[in-house]
């Protein structure tokens, strides 16, 4: 009997998103908007023509205590990092072990070299997402762990540039991840 997979897949699917839902309400359930005063410069109030005081709303996150702050940063580092990363290598690795299951049985690619030159731009496209996600998460991940659970403070301006550096880098892989699918095939990128 043939069996549809779709059914399957559209279940994961939907199960993925409900448990990024579920994993995502404490932040909805504990923010709210918090309202700064903010007096500018002399220089900035002369050149904008504001007036003495400007109001700044941002919405943060209010947690009863700083152990569920910390309790849900390490949770959600390990299920939204942590478990993504193991699923994405896992997968790949089985499309890389039926890509050379492939290649053995082909006759054509046991000719030579330059018959495999397809697999391994393949091979290679494979290890530059998962390493290139892996080099872009792991950062912002590993900031946010460190200054939960050792309480890390942004003191200095430098600390501030390299916090916002490693904020970069989950953007930049989110931006980038569709070139390195359509430019790096084209560029033939070696590991």
């Amino acid at each position: 009997m043939d069996c549809d997979p779709v059914p399957f897949q559209t279940c994961l699917s939907l199960l993925a998103w409900m448990t990024a839902m579920v994993a995502a309400s404490p932040l909805y359930v504990f923010s709210e908007v918090v309202v700064f005063i903010v007096k500018p410069s002399p220089a900035h109030r002369l050149l904008q023509n504001q007036p003495n005081f400007t109001e700044t709303k941002l919405c943060l996150a209010k947690w009863p205590s700083p152990e569920l702050a910390r309790w849900y940063i390490a949770f959600s580092s390990v299920f939204i990092f942590v478990v993504p990363l193991l699923i994405i290598t896992f997968c790949y690795y089985h499309i890389l072990n039926k890509l050379r299951e492939a290649l053995k049985r082909c006759k054509r690619m046991r000719r030579g070299p330059a018959h495999r030159s397809t697999y391994h731009k393949v091979t290679r496209l494979v290890l530059w997402v998962v390493v290139f996600h892996a080099m872009c998460w792991t950062p912002f991940w590993l900031f946010n762990l460190f200054s939960s659970i050792f309480r890390l403070r942004i003191v200095t301006q430098f600390d501030r540039v390299v916090v916002n550096i490693i904020h970069l880098f989950p953007y930049i892989n989110c931006a980038l991840n569709p070139l390195l699918y359509v430019v790096g095939p084209l560029m033939g990128w070696k590991v």
